[in-house]
């Protein structure tokens, strides 16, 4: 009798533990993790940035949303047993989420006691790395521009440029503007010099007068200035290698320096009026596919003119987004605040880019390298899955956790054979079974330690616990076969 029951007793516990609900469902929700999932969830889990994930979050984090343990979490999350333990968790985690990304945007720069100001500061200085590029482009083509200007114009090829009415003006203005003047005094009208600044003249009244907006509005003279204009210097290139030099570098170093300045982001903060438009500008919601190195390049052109506007732009534009995302939904929940921050500063890869290449961007970058593992964990609070939905995997998971036990089972088969009172007690068994599975996976899911006791119980196979127990069996039943009788 001794070697029958350690033979059967020890079967039986092994049989209770390897049929236990619980672990059971861990153990095929997470079949196929790997050790580098394992240690990727653990990482998620023990974070630096504050916010507490659940064991399913951080496991589904590591497998890139591939993991059955939402489904089981949804199910724990929606009932009363399960709810009224991870209901307290989750209400921490919009104090938690403030707190976290608060102090990542405090690594950027500090609070601007007025945000009003930081748009006009920046177009300001966008406006100087314009100027200052013109400038150094001027400065590059100013010995040919020199060498050009006492250089005459032939009589013959100077008479058509001298008949056109717009260019006749034009000289009128120049010799009689009192600051222009003084230049120009010692230079004739044919002179390189001369013809250069008329026709600079020409052509920005042809700008001025083909804007719409303009009260002198006139397309048919704005093109005439134009055309007056191209065709005066083409005349005076052919008499002048050096001004022909000038013009072809000077529209090089325009088309590849200042154009892309002009109409990429840093054009966009200098034409800004507000600080939410130069935020956008340099750090869009939307990005262009690729844009991601040309908003850099802007950042740190702006932060060479003015670092402290440009990085507390940046961190008012991030502050933005995450007061709008923590906007509370119907119930007056808050706890998708960080999620929707993700989404908004790096949902997909061109965000993701953007944001990383523009805190680089910046005088002081150590937000580029902390930012990471804070956006890691906020996605991880993406993949919890609101209780109540997918009804069928639900019920499926209900039924695996309230008769998975042996003495469900047993009532099950006692139910067969009939008789109301056992119906209702292997009911209740039922009920009982599965009120106490959602306990345990709550308890489970919530803990500090949550990956460690999932992969514990992901472990505990019913071959291993079958093994633990043919050991110990072997042990107990080889020792009641030793007589204390004939030992004497």
């Amino acid at each position: 009798m001794r070697f029958l029951g350690a033979a059967f007793g020890n079967a039986g516990v092994a049989a209770t533990r390897s049929y236990n609900a619980p672990g059971a469902a861990v153990r095929r929700a997470t079949e196929g993790t790997t050790d580098a999932e394992w240690a990727a969830a653990k990482a998620l889990q023990d974070n630096n940035t504050g916010i507490a994930l659940s064991g399913p979050e951080a496991h589904a984090q590591a497998r890139d949303g591939a993991s059955k343990l939402l489904d089981l979490q949804r199910v724990v999350e929606g009932s009363t047993t399960g709810g009224n333990k991870t209901g307290p968790f989750y209400a921490q985690r919009p104090a938690q989420v403030d707190a976290a990304v608060g102090r990542q945007l405090d690594e950027i720069a500090p609070q601007s006691p007025d945000p009003y100001a930081l748009g006009p500061r920046a177009a300001e200085a966008a406006g100087d790395v314009i100027d200052k590029t013109r400038q150094n482009i001027n400065a590059q083509t100013r010995p040919l521009y020199d060498a050009a200007q006492p250089q005459q114009i032939a009589t013959a090829e100077f008479a058509p440029i001298a008949a056109d009415p717009r260019f006749v003006a034009g000289l009128k203005r120049l010799r009689e503007d009192k600051e222009l003047a003084p230049d120009y005094a010692n230079m004739p009208d044919n002179s390189v010099g001369v013809v250069d600044a008329v026709t600079k003249d020409m052509a920005a009244r042809g700008e001025a007068l083909s804007t719409v907006a303009n009260p002198l509005y006139g397309p048919e003279l704005a093109g005439k200035s134009t055309v007056g204009a191209a065709n005066a210097r083409n005349i005076a290139t052919q008499e002048s290698p050096e001004y022909a030099q000038a013009l072809a570098e000077q529209e090089a170093l325009r088309r590849t320096q200042l154009n892309p300045l002009e109409q990429g982001p840093v054009g966009s903060v200098a034409k800004a009026t507000d600080t939410r438009t130069a935020g956008e500008a340099i750090l869009p919601r939307d990005p262009l596919a690729g844009a991601a190195p040309s908003n850099a390049d802007a950042v740190k052109r702006l932060a060479a003119e003015d670092p402290d506007t440009t990085a507390a732009l940046v961190r008012q534009n991030l502050a933005d987004r995450y007061s709008a995302a923590q906007t509370e939904t119907q119930s007056g929940s808050r706890e998708t605040a960080g999620a929707k921050f993700h989404k908004s500063v790096a949902g997909n890869d061109e965000r993701s880019a953007l944001l990383d290449a523009v805190l680089r961007a910046l005088p002081n970058n150590q937000a580029s390298v902390t930012m990471p593992e804070l956006l890691d964990v906020l996605q991880a609070t993406m993949r919890r899955q609101g209780p109540g939905s997918a009804t069928e995997p639900n019920r499926m998971i209900t039924s695996e956790l309230s008769a998975a036990s042996p003495a469900a089972a047993v009532f099950d088969i006692v139910k067969s054979v009939g008789g109301s009172i056992i119906n209702k007690a292997g009911d209740a068994t039922k009920r009982a079974a599965l009120r106490d599975g959602l306990g345990t996976l709550a308890d489970m899911f919530i803990a500090p330690n949550s990956i460690d006791l999932i992969r514990n119980a992901r472990n505990n196979s019913g071959g291993r616990i079958a093994g633990t127990a043919a050991a110990r069996t072997a042990a107990e039943a080889g020792g009641t076969l030793f007589d204390p009788q004939g030992a004497r």
